[in-house]
């Protein structure tokens, strides 16, 4: 090595003058600072509690030859100094030079320097200097005070904050600090979406699927300097929910979706919270349920109960026939809960329920049953053992076999009778009529059958349900199912205490034993308010009635709105969401959904539809999100789609508000950016959701406080009556006029314009008007049908606190019109006769016909200002005259059913099986007061 030294150094002296090696020689010129472990940033940053190693590059660094006339020759190379802003100097010991490109490399020892910025000198052995100014920066390590939350649970990813000092990126920002957790024996853990936020702050994501325990966090800046607080992360095992053991149905046709209810016990405080995610766990796939509906979060002792929807085989491909399969709920706080062996997919369809004859019974007779539905199985020969049978099924789960049943087929017409007879429990209350086939074990229920009690009087006690999220009263009330059965209750219009129409929807879902979830209000309010607004329910679709738009200065209406209530056959489906470069999107989680706004002309036009399935994608830092859907075969035309996505990363599902619309119906995809919300507080319309109000054929005759009901004559036999009202605000303003349109058999078309019936023998408003036939009178023969106006008021509005009208200010009488049934007066009202008479005058009551029995609920009693009593019913019901006979109730006596809040005043009311709810109304018309309760009855 010694020998070559010297020829390497004897061949650079003969080359060289001597000038050359004396002290005149070369100024170096230091021009670039780079870590030598990185070659960048240009400007180059060290840890002070790390050793580093700098490369100096430049020009005129010049060592100088020694010791060769002492036969020692060597090498001296410059000296590089750091020079503080104070101007004192710290030599760093030079480790290189480098021939080939004349770089120096020098290293900085650890803890020898104060943070701040240095410049750096060079000086040649000959003498020459050159300073380059902040060259280096030096920079302490970070602090972490705290990280917030301190905690998450394992089956799901948990955004945090770390809070402390000396957070930093690198001067061009493009590498963000490094964010660690590390658990004893586990290995380390590289966290996403970290983002600086400040010198003090970062953002991070602890994934999902982490071992419980605690973890060290560590915080690397980019030039290596780091922080680590022990035990700053826990990971907790998810807690469990108290899944009710069994799904409701437990099975469904791999060709068809279903909704399947889902309940947990709120005892142990680990209840279902809004709003869970469902899985249902298929082999080793993991496949999401649709539309997860939050029904009701029950009492703290009690359940809380959910809905979804089971995909089909054609909306994922990995649903197949098989199981029972396991279900998987997840809360949004991560809690878990496994219900095992809970829903079996089926080969062939399930069968189902239309109709069951009769609706009621009395407790402990024997009745008939007859069932009416679809795909109701046969044995198959030479078996004779029964494949089908027929239950009732009580709310507490009691089971009351109904048999053996006789099944009948009819391929043609699609319609199955299964025929059986059953002694009925001796407590009255709502049943459900279950159907099973016993080979798969599917089954279709019906609700309600209704036990009742011989003397007819319904259940004393009525049950507070959840409250409306506005008082009104002089509304309209109405129950409607949605495609896939789920069933709601709606409250429409009104006016509030002071008067003022209101063009507010509200809707609660209900379950299959009448239980009320939470009142939500909708997007599609009516277009103007609508006080006094008579409603009316066929199929789908309700249909608001007259009205008048100020409650306080009358002003009638002749308008009716449709509007339809909103399923799944209109929502887009939307594709996987696919990551892209090149956006805005901050790093983590985000919630899509797409919503159609349909075309005019269609049943909801311009209206918007029920959202599409929720879908969730993680992007990076600066990422986009391409989205793509498609429409359900056969859906109506499309005018436009919303694009709706959580507004921030990492918030929870259900967070989506508005961020785009395209520009028509043919555009079916769209790239997000990180377009900022267009409509922050607009959300995706929730289950339940109306349509738009759309205007149908006018009245003939405008009117506000008037009834109206629907007759179904036959499966295509429709119709729609409308009777009294009023067209003013004084006593010569209230109408007698009657008018009837048909209807669809769907009930989508009012299929002819309005035409004028006979008229009522009395003037009335705030009247009752209700449908009678031998489905809910048994008195009256097979194939009659007519309609029954009952109670109200002949005098002006607002008479409470003691008006002009003498003579009695509220009614008694009952007035019953038969339908026609023959030729080309079928459903056409023949004459008005006198139909009975209520044992109490009672204005803006409600009512029902059923069990063979008037019943009349509160109202205001008119003389006086007083109220009646709470309930009263008919004794007798009767069918009088010739044919078609006369509907005629008497007899009426007080009844038994108690109203905890007092009397009800416009009140609506809506009957559904067993239960009937009481929605809203007013307690005193002095005040004005109006309502929010809502009750329940029964039998």
């Amino acid at each position: 090595m010694r020998k070559l030294m010297l020829m390497w150094w004897a061949g650079s002296l003969a080359s060289c003058k001597i000038s050359d090696v004396s002290r005149d020689g070369p100024t170096p010129v230091p021009t670039t600072v780079t870590r030598a472990d990185l070659g960048a940033p240009a400007e180059a940053v060290l840890c002070t509690d790390l050793p580093g190693t700098l490369v100096i590059s430049g020009a005129g660094f010049s060592p100088l030859p020694v010791g060769t006339l002492t036969g020692s020759p060597g090498l001296a190379l410059p000296t590089v100094k750091l020079v503080a802003t104070s101007g004192q100097e710290t030599v760093l010991a030079v480790l290189k030079y480098d021939q080939s490109t004349g770089d120096l490399t020098a290293g900085v020892a650890p803890d020898s320097l104060a943070p701040g910025v240095y410049s750096i000198r060079v000086e040649n052995p000959n003498g020459g200097a050159g300073v380059r100014e902040n060259a280096l920066k030096l920079v302490p390590p970070p602090t972490i005070d705290e990280v917030a939350p301190s905690s998450g649970v394992s089956s799901t990813e948990t955004p945090v904050d770390i809070m402390g000092e000396g957070f930093r990126t690198t001067e061009d920002g493009l590498a963000q600090p490094k964010v660690v957790l590390a658990r004893e024996r586990g290995g380390a853990l590289f966290l996403g979406g970290v983002k600086l936020e400040s010198s003090t702050q970062i953002g991070a994501i602890v994934p999902s699927g982490l071992t419980p325990g605690f973890y060290d966090l560590t915080v690397t800046n980019p030039e290596g300097c780091s922080a680590t607080k022990e035990n700053a992360f826990e990971v907790k095992a998810p807690p469990s929910i108290d899944v009710c053991s069994t799904v409701d149905p437990a099975f469904g046709w791999v060709n068809a979706r279903t909704t399947i209810e889902i309940c947990a016990s709120n005892a142990g405080g680990h209840g279902l919270l809004s709003t869970p995610e469902v899985f249902i766990l298929i082999g080793a796939k993991e496949i999401p349920l649709r539309r997860e509906a939050y029904l009701d979060p029950g009492t703290p002792t009690g359940k809380s109960i959910m809905t979804a929807v089971v995909p089909s085989q054609a909306d994922d491909p990995r649903v197949v026939v098989g199981g029972p399969y396991d279900i998987r709920v997840v809360n949004p706080d991560g809690a878990n809960g496994l219900i095992e062996k809970a829903f079996k997919v089926l080969p062939d369809p399930p069968p189902t329920i239309l109709s069951v004859n009769p609706a009621r019974g009395d407790k402990s007779t024997l009745v008939t049953l007859t069932v009416t539905g679809d795909n109701f199985k046969l044995p198959t020969p030479p078996s004779t053992t029964p494949v089908l049978t027929v239950s009732l099924l009580a709310s507490d789960g009691a089971e009351l076999p109904c048999g053996p049943a006789t099944v009948k087929q009819d391929v043609v017409a699609r319609e199955d009778t299964a025929t059986c007879e059953i002694i009925l429990p001796a407590v009255t209350g709502g049943h459900v009529v279950r159907v099973r086939h016993e080979d798969d074990g599917a089954l279709a229920l019906f609700s309600s059958f209704a036990v009742t009690d011989p003397s007819r009087k319904l259940g004393q006690a009525t049950s507070p349900q959840s409250s409306l999220n506005e008082n009104r009263r002089a509304h309209g009330v109405a129950m409607a199912s949605d495609d896939l059965g789920n069933r709601f209750l709606y409250a429409v219009g009104g006016e509030d205490q002071e008067g003022k129409a209101l063009a507010s929807t509200e809707v609660a879902a209900v379950s299959r034993f009448g239980d009320l979830g939470p009142w939500t209000l909708l997007q599609s309010a009516l277009p103007d308010g609508r006080s006094g607004v008579a409603l009316a329910r066929v199929g789908r679709f309700i249909y608001a009635i007259g009205g008048s738009s100020d409650g306080s200065t009358p002003s009638p209406n002749q308008s009716v709105l449709r509007a339809q209530v909103l399923g799944a056959d209109t929502s887009p489906i939307l594709g996987l969401p696919e990551a892209k470069g090149d956006g805005a999107l901050r790093g983590g989680t985000y919630y899509y959904r797409v919503a159609a706004v349909m075309a005019e002309g269609t049943l909801n036009p311009l209206g918007e539809s029920l959202p599409s399935d929720e879908d969730s994608l993680r992007v990076s830092d600066n990422g986009a999100v391409a989205l793509s859907w498609a429409m359900p075969s056969g859906t109506p035309s499309v005018h436009h789609y919303l694009i709706y996505r959580s507004p921030r990363p990492n918030l929870l599902s259900g967070s989506e508000v508005l961020i785009h619309e395209t520009a028509d119906g043919a555009t079916v995809s769209y790239i997000d950016k990180g377009d900022p919300p267009r409509v922050p507080d607009k959300k995706p319309m929730p289950v339940g959701s109306l349509g738009a109000w759309v205007p149908v054929a006018e009245l003939g005759t405008k009117r506000f406080d008037a009834a109206a009901t629907v007759v179904r004559m036959s499966a295509n036999q429709v119709f729609v009556y409308v009777t009294g009202g009023r067209k003013g605000p004084g006593t010569g303003d209230v109408l007698a006029s009657t008018e009837g349109a048909a209807l669809s058999a769907d009930g989508s078309v009012i299929l002819s314009n309005w035409r004028t019936g006979p008229t009522l023998l009395q003037a009335r408003a705030e009247h009752v008007l209700m449908p009678v036939s031998n489905d809910v009178a048994d008195s009256l023969p097979v194939g009659t049908f007519g309609i029954v106006a009952a109670g109200g008021t002949k005098c002006a509005r607002g008479v409470g606190s003691g008006g002009a009208c003498s003579g009695g200010a509220g009614l008694k009488s009952i007035e019953s019109a038969p339908l026609g049934t023959s030729g080309d007066n079928v459903g056409e009202p023949l004459s008005w006769s006198s139909g009975g008479a209520l044992a109490a005058e009672r204005v803006g009551l409600a009512a029902i016909v059923v069990n063979d029995f008037f019943y009349a609920f509160n109202g205001w009693g008119g003389t006086g200002g007083s109220f009646p009593n709470a309930s009263e019913k008919s004794t007798t019901t009767t069918c009088t005259g010739g044919s078609p006979c006369v509907p005629t109730f008497t007899g009426f006596n007080a009844a038994t059913v108690s109203f905890a809040d007092g009397v009800q005043y416009r009140s609506g009311l809506a009957f559904f099986g067993a239960y009937f709810y009481f929605v809203g109304g007013s307690h005193d018309l002095s005040a004005g007061t109006t309502s929010s309760v809502v009750l329940r009855g029964s039998y």
